[in-house]
């Protein structure tokens, strides 16, 4: 068949796999088409209710487009993973993208998605206008995050299994740099000059500075053991750092890198998030199934918001008034959190469900 004419394909031919950031596993070999595919057929349903069947269960992450027109959901599937596109009003499944094999997370600039594939070792570069692979970059062994440098035209991608940072041109969609990281990189936060970024290594406890200007490490102190988790405040003066054993998250000036506070949340807190319009900083707790909400200003957290069982990563909507929380590939929902300033106003479950099956929750107000 013509690649160029599009085909269409059930969404379910692969079985799923679970992908967590510890994962080892082989990577299987794959073969990537340059297009977006569009869904098969829905059933005789209402689009509204019929569309989340249409997405796998087990998806591992859900990204939010710049206008939250379109919610961009990952999936990691033997021997390529799927980037599934749907429109955030409407709920249509508009299409499914084949990218690398175990997508664990997705950046935005512009019309371009950046996707990481975490056993495939490279990172897949969609037109997310039109559906299509641009480009699929080598980089190092096991990444595992992205960021991109604001008013510079860098993509940051940390290697987990290679402790290295690939540095790649979204101009020139080439990399241009490698550099040496500690032990096990992962997240990474970037401040509003785009010049310089904080690199956290889980396996060191080591949060390293980058200045994009020489393109080298400028700093490197000790955050603790088994650090899990980094966020910048938006005013860019505080850095917020999670660490899963103590169930804790420090906060950190960011210009003298001195540890200023540790505030109690839940359980194994795993991801921390901070967005441009949000009031606070956002923390979910994996093993307490709740999302810990802290009051930058004041360096407290201020309330603690029920989920379901196994949080695995959460995203927000470019306001930061909405947030997206996925679970494991046996949990066929996930969460949104509607906020209000710092207090949620609305929380509910959508299914993500396999098998032609979906059902929808009138959602559950909070007092």
């Amino acid at each position: 068949m013509d690649a160029g004419k599009g085909m269409k394909m059930p969404p379910f031919m692969l079985h799923l796999i679970a992908l967590s950031v510890w994962l080892t596993g082989c990577a299987w070999p794959s073969s990537v088409p340059d297009m977006g595919v569009p869904p098969a057929a829905s059933s005789s349903q209402d689009p509204g209710e019929a569309a989340w069947a249409d997405i796998p269960r087990g998806s591992m992450r859900i990204v939010p487009s710049p206008d939250d027109s379109r919610l961009y959901f990952l999936h990691g599937s033997e021997p390529v993973g799927f980037l599934f596109i749907l429109d955030a009003k409407s709920r249509e499944l508009l299409y499914q993208v084949p990218v690398g094999n175990g997508p664990i997370a997705m950046v935005i600039e512009g019309d371009r998605g950046y996707v990481v594939n975490y056993l495939s070792d490279d990172v897949t570069i969609v037109d997310l206008r039109t559906a299509t692979v641009v480009k699929t970059i080598p980089v190092g062994h096991r990444p595992i995050r992205a960021a991109a440098a604001v008013r510079t035209p860098y993509l940051l991608v940390s290697n987990y299994g290679s402790d290295s940072v690939s540095i790649i041109d979204r101009e020139s969609l080439m990399p241009v740099r490698t550099l040496a990281a500690g032990s096990r990189p992962a997240d990474m936060a970037v401040d509003s000059s785009g010049r310089k970024v904080y690199l956290l290594s889980r396996g060191d406890g080591k949060l390293a500075v980058i200045d994009l200007g020489p393109m080298e490490t400028i700093e490197r102190i000790s955050v603790g053991e088994f650090p899990s988790g980094i966020a910048l405040s938006n005013d860019g003066r505080s850095l917020f750092v999670s660490h899963a054993d103590s169930n804790s998250v420090w906060v950190i000036d960011a210009d003298g890198l001195k540890v200023i506070r540790k505030i109690p949340v839940g359980k194994r807190p795993v991801q921390v998030l901070s967005s441009v319009g949000t009031e606070g900083i956002y923390v979910l707790n994996r093993d307490s199934n709740t999302l810990s909400v802290i009051d930058p200003r004041h360096h407290d957290a201020v309330v603690t918001i029920p989920l379901n069982y196994g949080p695995r990563c959460m995203s927000a909507s470019s306001d930061g008034r909405v947030l997206y929380v996925s679970y494991g590939e046996a949990f066929g929902e996930f969460t949104v959190v509607e906020m209000s300033g710092l207090q949620p106003s609305k929380l509910y479950n959508l299914p993500v469900a396999a098998g032609g099956q979906s059902r929808t929750d009138e959602g559950l107000r909070i007092p």
